[in-house]
């Protein structure tokens, strides 16, 4: 089982951690977010302890980080985790600069750790069907956080 620390717990949070507690798959260990009182409110009903992001990265009982903070803040935090030997899960983008997005890949290449990016576009794949007359679209089905704690996990075991 893949233990997770989730920095950020708004409404991208909530989902995840949630979607991770139910898994089977994984389990919500930290949660950390600006606010204490989100993180608490987050990381009570799953179990998880709220501790600060440093805290959560440096957990050695966190396999993997989920990043669900200000888009500001991901590559810096996709570089802290990658750094510490974590896998992540970070949601979408990286960065609004593509040279800080390829000077933070770099970061994660030298460490050698698992990196996907979350990007949840089930509408637009509806919509691409119907303007381009393709159903085989349609045949696709994304389930965000469930299809990445498989790849993961594993990713994680070496598959």
């Amino acid at each position: 089982m893949i233990r997770f620390g989730i920095l950020g717990a708004g409404r991208i949070g909530k989902v995840h951690g949630a979607s991770l507690a139910n898994s089977g798959r994984a389990k919500v260990a930290y949660v950390a977010d600006a606010d204490p009182k989100a993180a608490e409110a987050l990381a009570g009903p799953i179990g998880a302890k709220v501790a600060s992001v440093a805290e959560v990265i440096k957990a050695k009982d966190a396999d993997a980080i989920l990043i669900a903070t200000p888009t500001d803040t991901h590559a810096d935090l996709i570089e802290a985790a990658a750094n510490a030997g974590r896998m992540i899960f970070c949601e979408k983008p990286v960065s609004l600069s593509v040279e800080r997005i390829e000077a933070c890949l770099r970061v994660v290449e030298k460490a050698k750790v698992p990196l996907m990016i979350g990007f949840q576009m089930t509408g637009q794949l509806n919509g691409l069907s119907q303007v381009t007359g393709i159903n085989e679209i349609n045949d696709l089905s994304f389930t965000p956080v469930r299809t990445e704690v498989k790849y993961t996990h594993k990713y994680a075991q070496g598959d």
